[in-house]
C-alpha cells in the first residue's frame, strides 16, 4: 500500500523541475538505499522533463535500427550523473539518449542514479557494466565505495565514460588509472567546430564514420597523464593539421597528440572512453550515437572490438614489417616517440621492446632498419649490446652502425672499436668513418695503426676520422703519419691535418692550429693545401692578421691571394684593416677588384674612404667594383653619389642604384629623404625612387612635398612613389592635388595615387565621403573627371547613384566623363544604364562612350557566371554607330574566354569590313577558353585557317591548333586545394578536408593551363605550390551525352587517388614521373554531370598529373565538355 502510494506521488509529480539544491538535500539525507533509489527516478523523471518534445523526437529519429552485435542475454547499466562541480547542462539529453537507444534496440537497460550508494558492493552486482555520463568533481575514492567500482571493472566488468567522466580523479589515481586519463582543460570550447581524425578507420568501434575523418562542433577535452598510447587503443584524435583546430586560443606545444576516444582493459574488464557529449546536440548526432553503442556493447562484453594498446599495435606491426607495406602505424609510434620526449620511463619501456624484437631472429630486415633508425634518436646503453651483435651481421651491420654512432656514451664507442677489428672492406670503412663522427679519443691509437696499414681505402678512412677528432693526440698521430706515406694516402692526412687544425681553431686554440697551418703552408704540398693553410694561419693570427695579410698579398702566387680575400671575409668585424687599405692602393688593377670587394665585409671608415674614392676611377671594372662595395660600406655622404650616378644613365647605374637601394641602416634612410628637397630634377627621380625600393615609409610627407614641384617628371614619380607609401591620412592633399593638376600623365597616376591609398583606410566611407565632397565641388571638368573615375575604381555602392546622376547633366563633358567613369566600375550595375544611352534615339557622343564604356564592363564579367554574356555583345554590336565602333566592341569580346564568344566573333568574319578583326578576337578567344573545350575549338580554328587570308592569323591559329593536339584529349581546366602536410600519418591514406564529408568549396584555385609547351596536357602543382612530402586535391566538372561506361586514364607524379561522383575508383601510391595513361581504369559516368577529384602525392622533385578520358576502345569521346564546378 505505501509503495502504491510512493508510486502515483512519483507519477504525479514527475513533471517537477528538480533544482541542484534539492537534489543535494536528497543526497545528503543518508535514506536507506531503496527508498533513496525512489526518490533518484523522480529526479530521472524530472530530467526527461526538462528536455523539448522537439529535442526527444530528434533523439529518437538518430537511433539505429538495431544493435551493433545481438546480446545473449539481458544486460543492465548502471548511468551515474552525480555532480560536486560544474554541471552540464546536457545531462538530461545523454540520460534520455542512453535510456532510449537500449530500449529501441534491445541492447541494454538502465538504471540512473546520482546517489554513492548505488557503489554498495551487493547493489553493484546486478549491473553489466557502469556509465559515468558528464560526472564532474566526485570522489569515490575517498568513499567507501571508490574500491567497490574499480573491483567491480576488474572482475570483468564494463565501464563507460563521456566527456568529463575524466575530470573526477585529481584525488583519485586509481581511478584515472582505470578510465585512462584526466581533464586538463578543453582549450577547444563548445562553441568552435573541430576537426577529428580516425586513428583507427578499421576498428568496429570507428564504424559508424565509414573511413573518414570529420568535424564536429563541440567541447574537446585536453586529456593528460596517465593518459598513455602504451595503455589504451586511441580510436579517434584531434587533427593537428587543421589550421583552426591547431590555432585554439590556450593550445600548448605539448598538444601534439590529442585522444578523444579510446578504448582499454582494466584487470579482466573493458573500458571505452569518448570525450564528446558537452552540447545537446551531440546526443541526436547519428553517427555518434552509433560510435557510442559500439563502445557501450565493447565495453558489456557483446561486441568483440581489438583494445591492444595502440603502442603494442604498432609493435606488433613494426614486428612483421617489410619494405613497400602500409607505414601508417610506423607514423603512429615515431608521434608516440616525439610525445614522450620528456617521459623517461615510457621511452625506456619501448626501448626494451625493440631490443626484444631485435632479438627475434623472424624480425625481417625492414623492422630491423626501422628499429635501428629509432634507437639512434632515443636509445641508451641498453642497447648498445644487442647493437653491437648486429655489427657482425652484413644485412643490417649498417643500420646498428648509424644507431650506435649516435647513442651517446663510452659503450656505444666501445662498441664500435671492438667491431672495426673484426670488419673488413666497407663494412670496416664504415665503423672507423662512425668513431671520427664521435670524436672517440680512445680510438685514435687504433686509428694510427689503420693509416699506416696497406690498405689505401681504409688508410684513407682512418686519417679522416683523425681529422675529425682533431685532439692533439690524433693531430699527432697524423704528423707522424704524413712522413712515412705516400700519396694518395699522404693527400688525405693532409687534408685530415687541415679538418684537425680548422676544428682547434673554432675551439678557441688558436696557437695549435696556427702551428698546423704553418708546417702546411711550405714548399713541396700543393698550391691548394697552402692556399688554404696560409687562409687558416690568417685567421689563426693573433693581432698581426694584418702583416700576415699584407705579406700575402705581396705574393707573386695568385692562389695565395684568394686566400687572402676568403680569410678577409671571415675576419672579425673588429679586426684592423686600415694597413690594408694602404696596400689596396699600391696594388695592380687586378687585386684591387677582389680585394674590394672582400674588404667591402668590413665597414670601417677607412674602407669606405676607399669605396667611394675609387668610384670615379677612370677603369671601369675598379670602379664597378667600388660601386658594389658601397651596398655594404655605404654612408648617408654615399647618397648623393649614387643618385648622382644612377641620373646619369650610363653603364655603371645599374650598379649604383643597386647599392642605393640595399645599403642598410636608418641612417641611410634619412640621409635619401634628406637630399630630395634640395637634389636637382634628374637626381630628386632617382631618390623618389629609391625610397620605395629601401621600403622607407615614414617618408610621406617629404614624398607629398615633392609634388609641389615645379619640374613634371618629379611630380610623376612622387605620385608613384605615394601609391606604395603614402598613408590615409593625407588622402585629403592628394585629392587637392588630383583636382588642381594639369599634366594628363601626373594626374593619370594621382588617380591611382589616391585609389591605392584609399583602399588602405580602415574608413573606406569616410575616404568615398572625401571623394564625393571634391567632386560636388570641383571646379573644373577635368577636376571633375579625373575624381569621377577615382570614385568609381574604388566602387562604393553609394557613390553609383551620383555618378548616374551625372548622365543627365546639362553640361555635356561632365555626362561624358561618368560615363566614361562608370566604364571601370567593378561590376555589370552600371551596364543598364549605358545601355539606355547607347540605344537612345537621339544621336550624340554620348551614345559612343557609351557603348564603349558598356562593352568593357561586359568584357570583365566572368562567362562561367553570367548568363547570356555573348547576346549583351550582340546588342551592342547593333548598336554600334559605325564600323569603328563595331570594331571596338568586337576587341571587348575578344577579353570573354568562353565558347559563346567565339563563335559570336565567327558570325563576323562574313564581313569583308570586320573579317580581320573578328578573325584575331577568334584566335584571342580561342586561346583564352582553350580549356573549355578543346575538340570544339580545334574545328573552329581549322576552318579559320582554311579560310583566312591573313597569314599572321593562320600562324596563330596553327600555334593553338599544336596545343590541342599535343593535349591528346586531356583535360586541362582543373582546381586544386592544398598543400596538404602532416608528418604523423600516412598522407597518401589520410582523409583530408576535400575528401571528407566536411569538404567546402572555400580555398579552391584555378591552376594555370599550358604551362609546359612540350607537354600541354600536364598540370603542373610544383610550380604552382611548390614544397615536397605533401598532397594536393585537383577537381573538375565534365558534361557528357550519354551515361555509360567509361576509360579513364591518368598520370601522375607521384602517387594518385580518384574519385568520380565521390566514389574513390582508383588508388596508386608510387614514385613516378608524369606519363599519360599510367594508370586505366573503368569507369561509369551519368549522362550530363559528372564530378572528379583527383588526390596527388608529392614526394619531391617534380609534382603534376594528366587526366584523360576516352570511351572504353580508346577512342575520343564527342561532346565531353568541361563545365563549371
Amino acid at each position: 500500500m505505501v509503495f502504491d502510494c510512493l508510486i502515483r506521488w512519483i507519477h504525479f509529480h514527475a513533471f517537477l523541475n528538480f533544482n541542484q539544491i534539492w537534489i543535494e538535500f536528497i543526497m545528503k539525507k543518508r535514506i536507506n538505499i531503496v527508498t533513496n533509489s525512489l526518490l533518484l527516478f523522480v529526479f530521472s523523471a524530472s530530467l526527461f522533463a526538462q528536455i523539448p518534445a522537439e529535442d526527444i523526437e530528434k533523439i529518437k529519429s538518430a537511433f539505429p535500427a538495431k544493435a551493433t552485435v545481438q546480446n545473449q542475454s539481458p544486460r543492465k547499466i548502471l548511468v551515474f550523473t552525480r555532480t560536486e562541480g560544474y554541471r552540464h547542462k546536457s545531462i538530461p539529453h545523454g540520460v534520455q539518449m542512453v535510456k532510449m537507444l537500449g530500449e529501441i534496440t534491445g541492447a541494454f537497460s538502465i538504471e540512473h542514479s546520482e546517489d554513492y550508494q548505488v557503489f554498495a558492493k551487493d547493489n553493484l552486482q546486478k549491473f553489466d557494466a557502469v556509465f559515468f555520463l558528464n560526472p564532474t568533481g566526485i570522489n569515490l575514492g575517498g568513499q567507501k565505495f571508490g574500491e567497490n567500482l574499480l573491483q567491480f571493472v576488474k572482475d570483468g566488468k564494463g565501464f563507460i565514460g563521456i566527456h568529463s567522466a575524466t575530470d573526477n580523479f585529481d584525488k583519485w589515481p586509481e581511478a584515472a588509472e582505470m578510465i585512462g586519463g584526466r581533464f586538463a582543460g578543453h582549450p577547444w570550447n563548445s562553441s568552435g567546430t573541430w576537426a577529428v581524425k580516425l586513428d583507427e578507420s578499421e576498428h568496429p568501434l570507428c564504424a559508424a564514420f565509414e573511413g573518414n575523418g570529420f568535424k564536429i562542433n563541440d567541447e574537446i577535452y585536453r586529456i593528460d597523464k596517465p593518459f598513455s598510447r602504451e595503455k589504451s587503443r586511441v580510436l579517434l584524435s584531434l587533427e593537428m593539421d587543421d589550421k583552426v583546430t591547431a590555432g585554439a586560443k590556450g593550445i600548448r606545444h605539448s598538444d601534439i597528440d590529442m585522444p578523444i576516444a579510446w578504448v582499454r582493459t582494466f584487470g579482466k574488464g573493458r573500458v571505452f572512453y569518448s570525450s564528446f557529449g558537452h552540447n545537446n546536440h551531440i546526443y541526436w548526432n547519428e553517427k555518434l550515437i552509433r560510435h557510442f553503442l559500439a563502445g557501450i556493447q565493447y565495453a558489456l562484453g557483446d561486441l568483440p572490438a581489438d583494445d591492444f594498446p595502440s603502442v603494442e599495435k604498432c609493435l606488433a606491426t613494426v614486428a612483421t614489417y617489410k619494405y613497400g607495406q602500409d607505414r601508417s602505424h610506423l607514423t603512429e609510434l615515431n608521434r608516440f616517440i616525439r610525445v614522450s620526449a620528456g617521459d623517461k620511463a615510457a621511452l625506456l619501456r619501448l626501448e626494451k621492446q625493440f631490443i626484444e624484437l631485435l632479438k627475434n631472429k623472424n624480425t625481417p630486415l625492414a623492422a630491423q632498419q626501422y628499429i635501428c633508425d629509432r634507437l639512434s634518436m632515443m636509445g641508451t646503453n641498453a642497447s648498445v649490446k644487442i647493437l653491437a651483435k648486429l655489427l657482425q651481421e652484413k644485412e643490417a651491420s649498417e643500420f646498428a652502425r648509424f644507431a650506435l654512432e649516435r647513442i651517446p656514451g663510452e659503450k656505444s664507442s666501445e662498441a664500435l672499436r671492438k667491431s672495426v677489428k673484426k670488419l673488413h672492406d666497407d663494412s670496416q670503412i664504415g665503423m672507423i668513418t662512425s668513431l671520427g663522427i664521435r670524436r672517440d679519443e680512445k680510438a685514435v691509437n687504433l686509428l694510427s695503426k689503420f693509416v699506416l696499414g696497406k690498405d689505401e681505402k681504409v688508410a684513407t678512412a682512418a686519417a679522416r676520422a683523425l681529422g675529425e677528432i682533431g685532439s692533439n693526440l690524433a693531430i699527432g698521430s697524423l704528423t707522424n703519419a704524413k712522413t712515412k706515406t705516400k700519396n694518395p694516402v699522404r693527400a688525405n692526412i693532409v687534408d685530415a691535418l687541415l679538418n684537425a687544425a680548422d676544428r682547434q681553431l673554432q675551439n678557441g686554440n688558436k696557437s695549435t692550429a696556427a702551428a698546423i697551418y704553418r708546417s702546411l703552408n711550405a714548399e713541396g704540398e700543393t698550391r691548394s693545401i697552402r692556399s688554404a693553410a696560409a687562409r687558416g694561419s690568417i685567421l689563426a693570427a693573433s693581432g698581426n692578421e694584418a702583416e700576415l695579410l699584407i705579406k700575402i698579398l705581396n705574393d707573386d702566387d695568385p692562389s695565395l691571394h684568394k686566400a687572402a680575400f676568403s680569410a678577409i671575409r671571415s675576419l672579425p668585424a673588429q679586426t684592423d684593416l686600415q694597413a690594408v687599405v694602404e696596400v689596396l692602393k699600391k696594388s695592380p688593377d687586378a687585386v684591387k677588384i677582389p680585394l674590394l670587394a672582400s674588404l667591402a665585409f668590413h665597414k670601417q671608415p677607412a674602407i669606405t674612404a676607399a669605396a667611394m674614392g675609387y668610384a670615379e676611377h677612370e677603369n671601369p671594372a675598379v670602379k664597378k667594383a667600388a660601386l658594389l662595395a658601397l651596398q655594404k660600406v655605404g654612408v648617408p655622404s654615399s647618397v648623393e653619389l649614387l643618385a648622382n650616378e644612377i641620373s646619369l644613365n650610363n653603364s655603371f647605374s645599374a650598379d649604383a642604384k643597386s647599392s642605393l637601394y640595399l645599403m642598410r641602416g636608418e641612417d641611410i634612410d634619412q640621409a635619401v629623404l634628406a637630399a630630395i628637397p634640395m637634389a636637382e630634377a634628374k637626381i630628386k627621380v632617382e631618390l623618389l625612387k629609391s625610397v620605395v625600393e629601401r621600403g622607407i615609409r615614414e617618408s610621406g610627407a617629404v614624398v607629398l612635398a615633392a609634388m609641389e614641384d615645379e619640374n613634371p617628371r618629379v611630380r610623376l614619380q612622387a605620385a608613384r612613389v605615394l601609391q606604395v607609401v603614402g598613408q590615409p591620412e593625407i588622402l585629403p592633399q592628394l585629392i587637392a592635388l588630383l583636382q588642381k593638376s594639369e599634366i594628363q600623365s601626373v594626374r593619370s597616376a594621382l588617380e591611382k595615387t589616391v585609389i591605392a591609398v584609399a583602399k588602405r583606410s580602415q574608413n573606406s566611407e569616410q575616404t568615398n565621403d572625401l571623394l564625393l565632397q571634391a567632386l560636388q565641388s570641383a571646379e573644373s571638368t577635368n577636376s571633375a573627371a579625373a575624381l569621377m573615375k577615382t570614385i568609381a575604381e574604388l566602387g562604393q555602392e553609394k557613390s553609383l547613384p551620383v555618378l548616374t546622376g551625372y548622365l543627365g547633366s546639362n553640361n555635356s563633358d561632365l555626362g561624358s566623363a561618368a560615363i566614361q567613369a562608370l566604364g571601370v566600375w567593378p561590376d555589370s550595375q552600371p551596364a543598364s544604364s549605358l545601355f539606355k544611352i547607347a540605344n537612345s534615339k537621339k544621336k550624340s557622343s554620348h551614345q559612343i562612350l557609351a557603348l564603349r564604356s558598356y562593352a568593357q564592363l561586359k568584357s570583365r564579367e566572368n562567362p562561367a557566371l553570367v548568363q547570356g554574356l555573348e547576346t549583351d555583345f550582340s546588342r551592342a554590336m547593333n548598336l554600334a554607330a559605325n564600323l569603328n565602333e563595331q570594331k571596338r566592341v568586337l576587341a571587348a569580346l575578344a577579353n570573354v574566354p568562353s565558347i559563346g564568344a567565339l563563335k559570336l566573333a565567327q558570325s563576323y568574319t562574313n564581313n569583308l569590313e570586320m573579317k580581320t578583326d573578328a578573325e584575331f578576337a577568334m584566335v584571342t578567344i580561342s586561346e583564352r577558353a582553350l580549356a573549355e573545350n578543346p575538340p570544339f575549338i580545334a574545328k573552329k580554328l581549322t576552318h579559320l585557317s582554311a579560310e583566312t587570308g591573313n597569314e599572321a592569323v593562320r600562324e596563330k591559329a596553327a600555334k593553338i591548333l599544336k596545343t590541342i593536339k599535343g593535349l591528346d584529349h586531356h583535360i586541362i581546366k582543373w582546381q586544386v586545394k592544398g598543400p596538404f602536410v602532416n608528418d604523423k600519418v600516412d598522407i597518401f591514406l589520410h582523409p583530408f578536408q576535400p575528401e571528407t564529408s566536411a569538404a567546402s568549396d572555400s580555398g579552391w584555385q584555378t591552376i594555370p593551363a599550358l604551362t609546359d609547351d612540350e607537354d600541354p596536357w600536364r598540370i603542373d602543382i610544383r610550380d604552382f605550390i611548390g614544397g615536397a612530402n605533401r598532397v594536393a586535391y585537383l577537381r573538375t566538372a565534365i558534361d557528357v551525352a550519354e551515361g555509360k561506361k567509361y576509360r579513364l586514364e591518368m598520370g601522375s607524379d607521384d602517387g594518385v587517388r580518384a574519385w568520380i561522383n565521390g566514389e574513390l575508383v582508383h588508388s596508386n601510391n608510387i614514385k613516378r614521373g608524369v606519363n599519360p595513361g599510367s594508370d586505366v581504369v573503368e569507369i561509369k559516368l551519368e549522362k550530363g554531370r559528372n564530378t572528379i577529384l583527383l588526390k596527388i602525392n608529392q614526394g619531391g622533385g617534380g609534382w603534376g598529373a594528366c587526366t584523360r578520358i576516352l570511351n572504353l576502345d580508346g577512342s575520343k569521346v564527342d561532346n565531353l565538355n568541361v563545365v563549371p564546378w
